[in-house]
């Protein structure tokens, strides 16, 4: 979160209830993850590393789940869980 978001934009990104998301970014903010400025939210400066770690363990998730459908296929786009990928050629049985 870069940019400060509200509770639905963050649901919306991440395909999650605003209940859900709403408990985590309040988990978050008690240990200063996570601060509020406007009514909306934003990664607090100091913990730059989270994002990188979560931007890193869904572009790990998108390429696993990549080579499920294609052993030679490339990202072209990815947010999250979804992408958009490329191939040549399917692997067998899909």
């Amino acid at each position: 979160m870069k940019s400060p978001r509200s509770i639905t934009e963050a649901s919306e990104i991440t395909g999650l209830d605003r209940y859900t998301v709403s408990a985590a970014i309040s988990r978050l903010a008690r240990y200063g993850i996570v601060i509020k400025e406007n009514g909306r939210f934003l990664l607090n400066s100091r913990h730059m590393f989270f994002e990188d770690f979560v931007d890193n363990y869904f572009k790990y998730r998108a390429n696993m789940n990549l080579k499920v459908v294609s052993q030679n296929g490339v990202l072209i786009w990815q947010r999250c869980l979804e992408f958009l990928f490329k191939a040549e050629k399917l692997n067998p049985g899909l």
